[in-house]
């Protein structure tokens, strides 16, 4: 059983994992992105990635619903909103909105499927035969009462699968994060623009 378990175990961290690369990997564009800039002079600032020119990047502010907003005019900025000229940039780092929470269920879901399935197809534990002699079988009884049945297993299982899934999934969709490297220079940032601009919520 113990290797039921640790193959369960390999497999929601694979799969997790996998899921949220994939996941990744095939976004949409107009899903929101979170940003965090870190500046050249060490300032750190957090948004949602609303829109790029040629040579700033724009940032709705990270506590406030993304949505559709005036870039070019003074309103933009008066509301809490960033605008970060490519000479300030050091580094970009992009997660997708609610990429634990995903992570989590994907890994829950995933984790308590796969528990669930090796529970039941480990079958039930076999029990020791009985002796004949009283004393004996007390005690057989005892270790018999211990054992567990298949659907024991699966429940069993797929609930430590599930949490462990969870645990997992919100992991890895927490590290699952794109990286620009600007350097305050902007050859690079216009190296970076095309894949910037298309997960921007606003394409230049």
């Amino acid at each position: 059983m113990k290797y039921n378990i640790l193959l369960a175990l390999f497999l929601i961290a694979f799969i997790s994992a996998t899921s949220q690369i994939d996941s990744t990997t095939r976004a949409k564009s107009s899903t929101p992105r979170l940003a965090t800039i870190y500046k050249i002079d060490g300032k750190v600032i957090n948004g949602w990635l609303y829109k790029m020119d040629s040579n700033s990047i724009y940032l709705l502010h990270p506590n406030k619903k993304p949505k559709l907003a005036a870039v070019d005019s003074t309103v933009f900025m008066s509301n809490g909103n960033y605008s970060v000229d490519a000479v300030n940039i050091n580094t970009i780092k992009l997660r997708k909105k609610n990429a634990v929470l995903k992570g989590a269920l994907i890994g829950l879901g995933i984790g308590a499927a796969i528990g669930a399935i090796g529970g039941l197809a480990s079958g039930d534990d076999k029990l020791t035969p009985l002796t004949g002699n009283p004393i004996t079988d007390f005690f057989i009884e005892l270790e018999n009462l211990s054992k567990w049945k298949a659907g024991k297993k699966a429940a069993g299982l797929g609930f430590a699968g599930g949490l462990t899934g969870a645990i997992i999934g919100g992991v890895t969709g927490a590290l699952m994060k794109k990286k620009f490297t600007i350097g305050g220079n902007r050859d690079a940032y216009h190296n970076a623009q095309v894949e910037l601009n298309r997960l921007a919520m606003v394409k230049f």
